[in-house]
């Protein structure tokens, strides 16, 4: 009786092989370009990555709201920020964002970039132009401090 060797399997197609991750016979150009595909994705997560981190960097303010005041924060709050984002930091007009348990650094920037007029809008330039670099820190600190709940729908 003869023997027909392994490697000559009958109805054999070389454009199939078989995985060995997920035993299921897969089309190789279409692994290729699978194959293409994630090496993209992976290049594109990396760069992302990067930048995320670049631009934590780039928030030189961070130990400074740390430092802050969130107690005279509150207290300058209720004398400039309240009207439009309230004291407990949730807007009281459409018009305006909620600052409740934002990040810090992110208001310490916004509200720099707003007294420095390179961020655009005319309430928020006017009313920040007068406020000191502490006093920018210590309104972060408060309204970041303010803890908030997030309920899914």
């Amino acid at each position: 009786m003869s023997r027909e060797p392994k490697t000559s399997i009958q109805g054999f197609d070389p454009k199939l092989r078989q995985e060995s991750c997920c035993n299921r016979k897969v089309n190789s150009s279409r692994t290729a370009g699978r194959i293409a595909e994630c090496a993209r994705v992976a290049r594109d997560f990396s760069m992302i990555r990067s930048l995320f981190l670049a631009s934590l960097a780039a928030l030189p303010l961070t130990g400074e709201v740390l430092a802050a005041d969130a107690r005279a924060g509150r207290q300058k709050v209720a004398g400039v920020c309240q009207a439009c984002h309230g004291m407990d930091g949730l807007s009281k007009s459409p018009e305006s964002p909620n600052l409740a348990g934002q990040l810090g650094p992110y208001l310490v920037k916004a509200i720099t970039e707003y007294r420095s007029e390179t961020r655009k809008n005319e309430s928020m330039n006017i009313v920040a132009k007068d406020l000191t670099d502490d006093d920018i820190a210590n309104i972060a600190a408060y309204y970041s401090s303010i803890q908030i709940e997030v309920i899914p729908p």
